[in-house]
Order: C-alpha cells, then structure tokens, then sequence
C-alpha cells in the first residue's frame, strides 16, 4: 500500500472489527500496521484489552 499511496497511508491504521471482541481488533492492527504508527497508538489506547 506505501508504493500504491505513498507516505498518507501512515495516517490511517487498518484493523478488523468484530462487535465485542475487541482482542481480534488489537490482535488484527498490530499485524497490519507498522509498529511506529501513531493511529495504532491511538487505537490500542482506545481498547480495552
């Protein structure tokens, strides 16, 4: 996706979602996402895991 969108992609955290089970959120974003991405901070600070 970096070589398709550039660096704008870092703005966006990608993760997948199933009502009540927010362990497959976390679990999902922090495979996707890179590690130094700021969304993703803010996602998993968001959960409650």
């Amino acid at each position: 996706m970096l070589k398709k969108y550039g660096d704008e992609v870092e703005g966006i955290v990608f993760y997948l979602s199933i009502p009540g089970e927010p362990i497959i959120e976390k679990d999902s974003a922090l495979v996707i996402n890179k590690k130094s991405n700021k969304k993703l901070k803010e996602l998993l600070d968001s959960l409650s895991v």
